[in-house]
């Protein structure tokens, strides 16, 4: 709180002092009686400047309530407040509610900078990076209102420390506050730390300037100093140094008992020191420290007890911790790291039934912070390991809160217990979700391993004519007849063909070109070719630059490929993915053909598309960082080499399934597409029920559609709709289902979708002599259901 004095000396800045070329600005106003006389001396003025006053704004009753009685509740905003206190000068004020820790001024040159919200090292530091570049060299004032004040004993120590920076100008008899101005500029390298800490001001340090201090101050204020002195003893000190000190204050007069109390509340300073002791490996330091915090301050000592007991625990000493734990819960029978510190001694011993109930007693409770869940799920997995496995562990895991359920710990453990219990599938979905939530890259990479050693475990097994089977093309076995021929006779004759267009014939030759260069580089860039620049914009112009309006969702979403194929499953979602899509999920019956090749195609499409993007995606806007930031998981270096476990499957995944039971969460699919895929598969209105299933309301799918004989491919005499002349009991025949594009625009809308277009592809001429050898019911379909041969639908999801 502010002295008259204090308010007085406020309002002479505003009146008398102002010129008006800067900004006045109040950090941590809390209910206004700072910015209300800095207003007072601009209405004096007659100046129309606003005062920034820049507070959190959130009420804390321990220190609030005993001052104000506004009976708010911890964390309430009291901006209301604030602006009723001061609604006399809201001309002159302009409450703005912001962390200091994370705000940055744009406001310009800062004339008058009035700190009370220097709390602490971390605020102290976060005030200098974000206002100390605006202070002008010995025009700004910058008050500290805290800077006498025992419990900021930091800021004489930051601001003593560099005279040639500083220099002291005013200060005020009846209260805390003293004024300096900037020497020069605070950035550069001569310029402010913002990085201070305790540790910035060892004891020797610290007592040389506050002694400097004590011996240049009014008598009247010397007290002020003795007792931040006091406090950094308390700090570091030598125990027995501190009692001398103590007495010292007493009989000096103008400190009362509680004052002295009131400087020795340093848990909150102890306690982060020994735990970052504690996380160095110095437990015995960390043990020392805890125990100085009890002596000092027994009547708050829950905290230093809890460092007490885990350092006494890493020591070894379980009997010793068991004790400390064991105060703390007669005390505070609810504490959370008590109960799981008592669990972890309990599995040390080899109590594991205490120890697990213990842990999901704690996890099922209240809802914790997201350190102790990580804290207690850590621990319950060293339980479970020690005790081996039981399928009681998933339907414990399953009867966890649905907090506790979302975090990386959880699933990460319920990976562990399905793959255990030899659902391997399951548990390559929840390592997808687990690397959708993990932050950690360490952990991430430990994900991706766990998912592809997985994924290495997955079954296979013939899928002959299952839904959505293609056939797996074969690189011809090399001849013996050929074995005579010199290899110049060879690549001659490979370099002719490869001029002549004939690598476009079949996926088999197309295998055979992957593997040379030079002039089969350009000749392979080709649609029939999946690993083509031209294949990639040809599905990219197919599925988005000529479907809209509306366009398919692109940004953030779930995209799923059916039929992708087997050679390279991933290379058009990884495009996809490179342009704002989140998540790609290929899928197909399918082994994939050469894995190393399918991992170089990726780092082939990035550096495609990062070079010249145009070439892929046409006038599609791309910004190059954008590009790079959305694959920034991918280890690029490790699919250039063919290693698989360079993708992310948190992004990207192969899935071999039948379309007819996708293992997709209902609605999890924003955009669905298909490539000649759905005239291979039987059972198409099953099919397109199970993609309603997954596909969000809006969502949208893509399919283009191939409803010719497919013997005409290796066979020119072949009409392309030749099967419509033969009787088939079989569903597919020679492959394909023989449904017309009308009747698969029908079973979409049958199923829920709205069909926004089918766009005709080619047609196919049939001459009456021809349409006359037609079988039912394609002899007695109108012509315009039988001439569109190739379509694109185009569907949302109602």
């Amino acid at each position: 709180m502010l002295s008259a004095e204090e308010k007085q000396y406020l309002c002479w800045l505003t009146a008398e002092q102002f010129e008006g070329w800067g900004a006045v600005v109040d950090l941590g106003p809390w209910l206004g009686s700072s910015s209300v006389a800095l207003a007072e001396g601009l209405k004096r003025r007659g100046a129309d400047t606003r005062i920034q006053s820049i507070d959190l704004f959130q009420w804390e009753p321990v220190y609030m309530e005993s001052v104000s009685g506004a009976g708010l509740a911890h964390g309430q905003d009291f901006l209301p407040l604030f602006e009723q206190e001061t609604a006399e000068y809201s001309a002159w004020i302009r409450p703005l509610k912001q962390d200091l820790t994370t705000f940055s001024w744009a406001g310009g040159p800062i004339e008058i900078l009035f700190v009370d919200a220097a709390k602490s090292w971390e605020l102290t530091n976060a005030i200098f990076r974000s206002f100390g570049p605006f202070l002008e060299p010995g025009k700004t004032r910058v008050v500290l209102q805290d800077f006498r004040y025992h419990e900021t004993h930091f800021l004489p120590l930051i601001f003593d420390s560099r005279p040639d920076l500083w220099e002291e100008i005013e200060s005020v008899d009846e209260g805390h506050t003293v004024t300096f101005l900037p020497l020069r500029p605070l950035t550069g390298p001569a310029g402010i730390q913002t990085d201070y800490s305790e540790d910035s001001f060892p004891l020797p340090v610290a007592e040389r300037l506050l002694k400097n201090r004590i011996a240049v101050e009014e008598p009247s204020q010397r007290r002020w100093y003795a007792r931040m002195l006091y406090r950094k003893h308390l700090i570091e000190g030598p125990p027995e140094e501190t009692p001398r000190m103590r007495e010292a204050l007493l009989s000096e007069g103008g400190t009362s008992e509680a004052d002295l109390a009131s400087s020795e509340n340093i848990e909150h300073i102890l306690v982060p020191r020994g735990w970052k002791y504690y996380d160095l490996g110095d437990y015995s330091t960390a043990a020392t420290i805890a125990r100085q915090s009890i002596k000092i301050s027994p009547g708050r000592q829950l905290h230093a007890l809890s460092l007490l007991a885990f350092s006494l625990l890493q020591l070894g000493d379980r009997k010793a911790a068991s004790a400390r734990l064991q105060e703390i819960l007669a005390t505070d029978p609810s504490s959370v790291s008590a109960r799981l510190g008592c669990a972890e001694i309990a599995v040390a011993e080899g109590h594991l039934e205490d120890a697990e109930r213990g842990v999901l007693e704690v996890v099922s409770g209240t809802v914790c912070e997201k350190s102790t869940v990580s804290w207690a799920l850590k621990l319950l997995e060293k339980i479970w390991q020690a005790a081996g496995p039981s399928a009681s562990h998933l339907a414990k895991l399953q009867g966890l809160p649905d907090y506790a359920q979302s975090t990386p710990e959880f699933l990460e453990l319920l990976a562990r217990e399905q793959r255990a219990a030899g659902s391997n599938s399951d548990a390559m979905n929840t390592v997808e979700a687990a690397l959708n939530v993990v932050t950690e890259e360490i952990a991430a990479d430990r994900l991706r391993a766990e998912w592809h050693a997985l994924a290495d475990l997955q079954p296979v097994a013939p899928m002959e004519f299952a839904a959505g089977g293609l056939h797996r093309p074969q690189v011809p076995n090399r001849l013996p007849a050929l074995a005579e021929v010199t290899l110049g006779e060879l690549t001659s004759e490979t370099l002719a063909r490869a001029k002549g267009g004939d690598f476009g014939v079949s996926e088999e030759a197309i295998l055979l070109a992957l593997d040379l260069e030079g002039e089969l580089e350009q000749a392979l860039d080709l649609h029939n070719n999946r690993f083509s620049i031209r294949r990639y914009r040809d599905l990219f112009d197919s599925f988005f630059r000529y479907v809209g309006p509306p366009p398919p969702p692109l940004e953030g979403a779930t995209i799923v490929d059916l039929g992708c194929g087997s050679l390279n499953p991933f290379g058009f979602l990884f495009l996809l993915l490179m342009l704002g899509a989140r998540r790609g999920i290929a899928i197909d019956l399918e082994t994939i053909h050469d894995w190393p090749r399918a991992a170089k195609s990726l780092a082939g499409v990035a550096a495609d598309l990062l070079i010249a993007p145009a070439r892929i995606v046409g006038e599609h806007p791309v910004r190059i960082s954008r590009l790079l930031s959305n694959i920034e998981s991918f280890d690029l270096a490790k699919l250039r080499a063919g290693d698989r476990t360079g993708i992310d499957p948190a992004k990207l995944v192969y899935r071999r399934e039948s379309v007819h039971a996708l293992s997709l969460q209902t609605a999890e699919a924003d955009l669905i597409v298909s490539n000649a895929f759905f005239e291979h598969i039987p059972g198409v209105e099953a099919a397109i029920a199970e993609l309603a299933r997954v596909t969000r309301p809006g969502g949208m799918g893509v399919h283009v559609i191939d409803c010719t004989d497919h013997r005409r491919y290796h066979d020119p005499q072949v009409h392309p709709l030749q099967f419509l002349t033969e009787s088939h009991e079989e569903t597919l025949a020679h492959g394909s289902n023989r449904l017309r594009p009308a009747e698969f625009a029908k079973l979409f809308e049958l199923k829920g979708f709205e069909v926004i277009k089918v766009e005709s592809f080619q047609q196919a001429t049939v001459p009456a002599e021809f349409r006359d050898r037609f079988v039912a019911p394609y002899r007695s379909m109108p012509e315009d259901m039988l001439v569109d041969t190739i379509v694109k639908l185009v569907v949302r999801r109602c």
